[in-house]
């Protein structure tokens, strides 16, 4: 009888441990799919009570050929979400904490005409008002999400271009946001991207860099 209850509460926590593996596998797919770009997690940490999901060392890699080898990093990202939505078209996420991290952005530029042909984030044609979104045929539903309360606190950005070898590093300020999706009716998290360019903008004190930021994302 001993070994038969054994027996069970291994195979009971051997379900948990699997079952914590898929759902870290899921989220991270999910997530992938709505930023449209890989994500490397070192640890994920999962408490079924809360409702919590703890992403421990992510990074978001960087194009080849730009310099830094990411585009964003952070030591920990603590989401508390709807279970059931991540099987969903819709992940509902009730909290989304970003500590400490790091934003690294590029540019490729021409000097001579001071603009910027392309960036590392791959923003700049979307912040235009006229861009429109290429829409494939047979294309999967996209995940949309709905994040009710976002922070980003301790956050450093780095930025440099890439005919130059120096870059600039800036202090952004902490911030909450509220109701951020990237379906309409809700604030769309390119709008809060540029929140954050213009906190860039102010605290900034390379003039190269302020007047790149002013004309190419109409700060």
């Amino acid at each position: 009888m001993k070994k038969i209850l054994l027996f069970f509460l291994f195979l009971f926590f051997l379900l948990i441990f699997f079952n914590k593996i898929l759902l870290s596998k899921i989220i991270i797919l999910n997530l992938s799919r709505i930023i449209e770009r890989p994500l490397i997690v070192s640890k994920v940490d999962i408490n079924y009570n809360k409702k919590e999901i703890i992403f421990n060392s992510l990074q978001v890699p960087n194009d080849d050929r730009f310099f830094y080898q990411n585009i964003f990093e952070a030591n920990k990202i603590i989401i508390k979400y709807k279970f059931k939505s991540l099987f969903t078209n819709l992940i509902e996420i009730e909290s989304l904490v970003v500590k400490n991290s790091k934003i690294f952005l590029e540019f490729d530029n021409q000097v001579d005409l001071k603009k910027i042909i392309d960036d590392n984030v791959n923003i700049i044609e979307k912040l235009n008002e006229k861009y429109k979104p290429i829409i494939y045929k047979n294309k999967k539903k996209d995940k949309n999400f709905i994040i009710s309360i976002a922070r980003i606190k301790n956050t450093k950005v780095f930025m440099k271009t890439l005919d130059n070898k120096n870059n600039v590093k800036i202090k952004l300020s902490d911030m909450d946001f509220f109701k951020i999706s990237n379906s309409q009716g809700y604030q769309h998290y390119k709008d809060i991207f540029k929140i954050i360019l213009t906190d860039i903008f102010f605290k900034v004190p390379d003039i190269k860099f302020k007047k790149l930021l002013k004309k190419n994302y109409n700060l």
